[in-house]
């Protein structure tokens, strides 16, 4: 079977319940990756005797102590190929048989010599029994409703980790991620689309699994819970309590921050206007962002 100069990268943790069905998922891909990078970070169950069984297949490595989900993550692409395609790949999830052939294909489409470069999509949503309970996790969040572009990026990520991938220049950025800051995957995004060049896939390539212990989204974006969602948004800022996109200011501060130097002028304005509602009113907040999905 033809393989590509992809590393997949996995960080795992406590991932007994669904790790093989994703390893096998990953293992059946229509175009294999050149090798399957993974860090387990210090688990107490069953997840590294599971990887044992995949060694020939796998290159793992567990860590004698707990690092933490990015540090983790570093860690495990760190190990890969210097001049590979980076895929990431959560514990849990399952892989459609083309993700890679459609995400190698779309990537090479846009990328631009020496210029971070990422694709991704728009995953499927299965549950524990592995039954689709939504054809769109973007449908859930509301991701679907707008362009995805630096103006709206700002606001909050789109783009799961799982669902990317990303060329060697964009790689070049991962040591730049803070250890304590917010998930890789946002942070390697706003990269792309500060400094180079990001592509929305149409096809379905992903399965993610929604359960109580997923990190990367909470079941609070449940349909039935955007509503409730939205009136505590409106309570808190009655109650002067007005922190809508609190932990995005965070984020954005620290990479404006960090890249402040190096962010070209015209990109320079898009954050510096978002910093500046962290101090408005909850409407103000509201009306801006309805202002940049629009435009």
């Amino acid at each position: 079977m033809e393989t590509a100069p992809i590393s997949i990268v996995m960080a795992t943790y406590n991932g007994e319940h669904f790790l093989r069905k994703q390893l096998d998922s990953i293992l059946k891909q229509q175009l294999l990756p050149e090798e399957i990078v993974i860090s387990d970070d210090h688990s107490t169950d069953r997840t590294v005797e599971i990887l044992e069984e995949y060694t020939s297949a796998i290159n793992y490595s567990a860590n004698p102590n707990k690092r933490g989900v990015i540090s983790n993550f570093k860690h495990a692409a760190s190990k890969a190929g210097k001049q590979h395609y980076l895929a990431f790949a959560d514990q849990d999830d399952l892989w459609l048989p083309e993700k890679l052939m459609y995400s190698i294909a779309a990537l090479t489409r846009i990328e631009e010599e020496s210029l971070p470069c990422v694709v991704y999509s728009d995953p499927v949503v299965i549950n524990d029994q592995d039954e689709v309970v939504a054809d769109s996790l973007w449908s859930l969040l509301g991701f679907d409703q707008y362009e995805h572009k630096l103006e709206t990026i700002v606001f909050g990520n789109p783009a799961g980790g799982c669902t990317m991938l990303i060329n060697p220049a964009l790689a070049q950025y991962i040591p730049t991620i803070p250890d304590d800051g917010y998930m890789h995957d946002a942070w390697l995004v706003l990269c792309a689309y500060t400094f180079g060049k990001a592509y929305v896939m149409k096809e379905k390539v992903l399965k993610y699994r929604q359960h109580d212990t997923n990190v990367t989204f909470s079941n609070d974006y449940k349909p039935k819970r955007r509503l409730h969602r939205v009136l505590t948004e409106i309570k808190s800022a009655l109650l002067g309590q007005n922190d809508l996109f609190a932990a995005q200011f965070v984020f954005i501060r620290q990479f404006y921050t960090y890249f402040e130097q190096h962010i070209p002028a015209d990109k320079k304005r898009i954050f510096e206007a978002f910093l500046k509602l962290e101090k408005a009113s909850y409407l103000k907040k509201k009306l801006a962002f309805r202002k940049a999905i629009k435009a």
